[in-house]
């Protein structure tokens, strides 16, 4: 449905047709490939291809959805060059990734500077492209998102394509057995071997280990972490659907992600759902909170009656923290990487050159990054990380209607989400969390470009972008007069 109620702006100058007065209509009954179509497809590559898979040669940073990724960027700099071809706003995201992908371009010449091994020098290489991979993805959404349908048209999607990771979990935990195996692309290959249904805690479902999955994700860790990180927005869009068929599949689609949460088994899953509905809870009326809670009640009660001992296993994971070596893995990080801070406190050794091959695993991103990027860089990270919570905050204060002002606080609790979740695994480490959380940044500029500085606009200028193209590209321009008047029907098209 094309929106059809148009309003003049200072920028709409660049789209009058010299020939006729007003602005150019929207080109109707034909799709065009723009943002939302874009990072449709980055979602799915996400979310259905599992994350090993990569093109020959290129190595972990060849994923299909890292190189479209810069491709993203690639085509949004040149947007940029071709004056009228979007309509441009200023907004804050330009600084804040801007000085995030300078300062991982300077950390990359700081790591050659000091000296680096070849196998450092390519992981240097390799966080660089996937790094510019998220900046083309957070910048495409931020700038690419024309109107509101068309950004609610992405979400959805985002949410949709979740469900289908969530539903390869559901096959693992029933069976076992690792459905993501299954999936040959032609082209493609795994660069290593696909995370195992492996088994944890105790019960009587299927033997004394229940299921652990992944899905397509690079580890269990990941998966439940993007299930809580997408959770808030497909509880907005199952609230803020049509009455029949579709609130009744978003409905499903949400209980499905809710569901498979607590298969990964992972403290950072449970976290992730608990901060969610915390944060949204400071805007639901009680009635809300009532059903929220009266929902949580059941759902715990049926997982007891279908899993039993689930819900017991994922209890132990909090009332045995003292003896689990996880966590006791994590407090020794600390010490054990405190010289390598010390000798390269402000700018650190260099972006992605801490290999948990050659060093250790740090499950902390922070801490990683403070490593790698050192005091300068990890502020620029955690400016980068908290910018959709305040930009969503803003959305929740200044938005002209209650679905928008929903909207930014779910895109708030997303983001404190995968905020607080990062400290809990080297979260720009694994692909599919990290693209979710840029693609999300994105939104939320998006959001508040839309709702808070741009109420006025009420159309999608990607379709005036390209009738812009067919009228300053059209080879009958180059033709006389006469010709080009006997052409009415290609100007009509204009």
């Amino acid at each position: 449905m094309t929106d059809t109620t148009l309003t003049r702006s200072p920028d709409d100058d660049l789209l009058l047709d010299p020939d006729a007065d007003g602005v150019l209509p929207p080109v109707k009954g034909r799709w065009y490939p723009d943002a939302c179509a874009a990072l449709t497809l980055v979602c799915a590559l996400l979310f259905v291809l599992p994350a090993r898979l990569v093109v020959p040669g290129v190595g972990a940073a060849g994923r299909p959805a890292n190189l479209l990724g810069v491709a993203l960027f690639a085509v949004w700099c040149f947007s940029r060059l071709i004056p009228g071809l979007t309509v441009r706003r200023r907004q804050p995201l330009h600084w804040v990734i801007g000085f995030f992908l300078a300062f991982t371009v300077l950390s990359w010449w700081l790591a050659y500077a000091r000296g680096v091994e070849p196998v450092e020098g390519r992981s240097a290489e390799r966080f660089v492209i996937e790094i510019v991979s998220l900046v083309g993805m957070a910048l495409t959404a931020a700038d690419g998102l024309e109107s509101r349908r068309r950004l609610d048209t992405l979400l959805v999607r985002l949410c949709y394509w979740a469900g289908v990771m969530a539903l390869f979990g559901t096959i693992e935990f029933v069976t076992r057995v690792n459905a993501a195996s299954y999936i040959k692309i032609p082209g493609l290959r795994l660069n290593a071997d696909l995370t195992a249904v492996a088994g944890r805690g105790g019960g009587g479902f299927q033997g004394d280990l229940f299921a652990r999955v992944a899905g397509t994700a690079l580890h269990y860790i990941e998966f439940g972490a993007v299930l809580a990180v997408c959770l808030p927005i497909a509880l907005h869009y199952a609230i803020y659907s049509e009455p029949g068929r579709q609130r009744k599949f978003r409905w499903c689609l949400f209980a499905l992600l809710f569901v498979n949460l607590p298969f990964a088994i992972s403290r950072s899953a449970v976290v992730g759902l608990a901060i969610a509905i915390v944060t949204m809870m400071t805007v639901w009326t009680p009635y809300m909170i009532k059903r929220v809670g009266l929902g949580l009640v059941l759902g715990i009660a049926g997982f007891k009656v279908v899993v039993p001992g689930l819900m017991g296993t994922i209890r132990s994971l909090f009332t045995h923290l003292g003896t689990d070596p996880s966590i006791s893995g994590r407090t020794s990080d600390y010490a054990a990487v405190t010289p390598l801070i010390h000798a390269r406190p402000w700018f650190g050794r260099g972006g992605g050159t801490f290999i948990p091959v050659l060093y250790r695993i740090l499950d902390n991103q922070y801490l990683m990054t403070l490593i790698e990027w050192g005091i300068v860089g990890l502020t620029i990270m955690i400016i980068v990380f908290v910018s959709p919570v305040l930009m969503g905050r803003s959305v929740r204060r200044n938005a002209p209607d209650d679905e928008a002002r929903h909207l930014g606080q779910c895109l708030v609790a997303s983001a404190l989400v995968a905020v607080v979740l990062s400290g809990t695994f080297d979260a720009l480490s694994f692909p599919t969390f990290s693209a979710t959380f840029f693609i999300l940044i994105g939104v939320a500029a998006a959001l508040w470009r839309l709702t808070v500085v741009d109420q006025e606009r009420r159309y999608s200028t990607h379709e005036l972008a390209h009738a812009v193209i067919r009228q300053r590209f059209d080879v009958g321009r180059l033709l006389p007069e006469t010709a080009r008047k006997a052409r009415p029907e290609a100007r009509a098209k204009l």
